[in-house]
C-alpha cells in the first residue's frame, strides 16, 4: 500500500473513530451484506483495517464491528481505484458471481492462499471495475443521444 493510501486511511479512520465515538455512528450499525467477499477479495485491506482497529481498541476501549472494518477496506479499495463507493459494491458483487460462476462450472475449490487465486482475484477486479465503466459510459451515451433527439 502506497504512502497517499495510508495518508488517507489514517485521515479516515481518525474522522470515522470520533464519529463513532460521539455517537453519530454508534447506533448505526449495518450489516455488511458482502463481508465475506470483502476478506477474501480484499484481504491485505481488510487485514490492514483490522490491525487499526486493534491500535484504536487499545486506545479507545471501543471494539468496533467486523462488518465495519469490511466497510473500511472497501473504503481503501475504492480509493485505491478512484471509483465510486457504489461502483465498489458492484465491482465486488460481479467478483462474487464470477467466482460462483467458474467455482460450480467447473466443480474445483480454490486456494484464497495461492498466488494463483490471488492473480486470478486481481483480474476479475480490474475486470469488473471495465465492466461497470463500460455500463455507465453506455449509460451517458445513451441519455446524450436521447437528450439531443
Amino acid at each position: 500500500m502506497d504512502g497517499d493510501t495510508l495518508r488517507c486511511l489514517h485521515i479516515f479512520l481518525d474522522k470515522f473513530t470520533k464519529n463513532w465515538l460521539t455517537g453519530r455512528d454508534r447506533y448505526a450499525i449495518v450489516k455488511n451484506a458482502l463481508l465475506w467477499d470483502i476478506q477474501r477479495f480484499y484481504k491485505e485491506e481488510y487485514l490492514i483495517v483490522k490491525k487499526a482497529l486493534v491500535i484504536i481498541e487499545k486506545k479507545t476501549g471501543v471494539l468496533l464491528p467486523n462488518d465495519e472494518a469490511g466497510f473500511i477496506a472497501l473504503h481503501i479499495v475504492n480509493g485505491q481505484l478512484d471509483e465510486d463507493v457504489h461502483d465498489m459494491y458492484e465491482i465486488t458483487k460481479i467478483m462474487q458471481e464470477i467466482e460462483n460462476i467458474v467455482r460450480y462450472r467447473f466443480k474445483i475449490e480454490f486456494n484464497e492462499e495461492s498466488a494463483y487465486y490471488y492473480r486470478f482475484i486481481t483480474h476479475l477486479k480490474f475486470f469488473a471495475q471495465r465492466l461497470v465503466e463500460y455500463k455507465k459510459t453506455k449509460q451517458a451515451r445513451r441519455c446524450f443521444f436521447e437528450s439531443n433527439a
